[in-house]
C-alpha cells in the first residue's frame, strides 16, 4: 500500500467515525424527546384521571353541602362570560355596558363553588359581582364609589 492509498484509507475511518458519532447523537436526542413526550403524557393523563383539589372539595352553601367531584371546568360552566356579564349589569340597573368599563372578568373558585367574577364602573360607582357559572345565579354584590386618589 503506498502513501495515497494509506491516506484515503485513514480519510474513510475518520469519515465512518463522523458518522457513527452522529447516528449515536441522533438516537439519544429521539430517546430524550420520547421520555419528555412520555412523562408530559403522564401527567396529562394524571391531571384528566384525577381531580384537583378545589374540584373535590366539599362546601357550605347557605346551609346545604353540596358535594364537587371530579368534574372537568368545562362541565361545570353552563354560562358564558357574557351572561354573567349581563346578569351583573342588569342587576345594577344598567340596561347596557356602553356606560360602564369593565376592569375584571375572570372564572376562579369561591368556596369550591366555580364563579365569575365581574368587576366594573361607571363614571362614579365600582360593581363588583361573582355570578355562579352552572347556574348564572348572583353569589355576592358590593357597590362602592369610584375611588379617585
Amino acid at each position: 500500500m503506498d502513501k495515497k492509498e494509506k491516506g484515503l484509507l485513514s480519510v474513510l475511518a475518520v469519515i465512518l467515525i463522523v458518522i457513527i458519532a452522529a447516528v449515536i447523537a441522533v438516537s439519544i436526542a429521539v430517546a430524550a424527546c420520547k421520555t419528555s413526550v412520555s412523562n408530559s403524557e403522564i401527567a396529562t393523563e394524571q391531571s384528566v384521571n384525577e381531580p384537583s383539589q378545589q374540584e373535590s372539595q366539599t362546601s357550605q352553601t347557605q346551609g346545604n353541602t353540596q358535594e364537587v367531584t371530579n368534574q372537568s371546568s368545562v362541565n361545570q360552566t353552563k354560562i358564558t362570560v357574557d351572561d354573567a356579564k349581563n346578569t351583573a349589569l342588569k342587576d345594577a340597573g344598567f340596561n347596557d355596558a356602553s356606560t360602564v368599563v369593565f376592569t375584571s372578568e375572570k372564572l376562579d373558585y369561591d368556596n369550591g363553588r366555580q364563579v365569575y367574577e365581574i368587576d366594573f364602573h361607571d363614571a362614579k360607582t365600582e360593581y363588583e359581582y361573582d355570578i355562579d357559572s352552572s347556574t348564572g345565579e348572583i353569589v355576592s354584590r358590593s357597590q362602592e364609589p369610584l375611588d379617585f386618589d
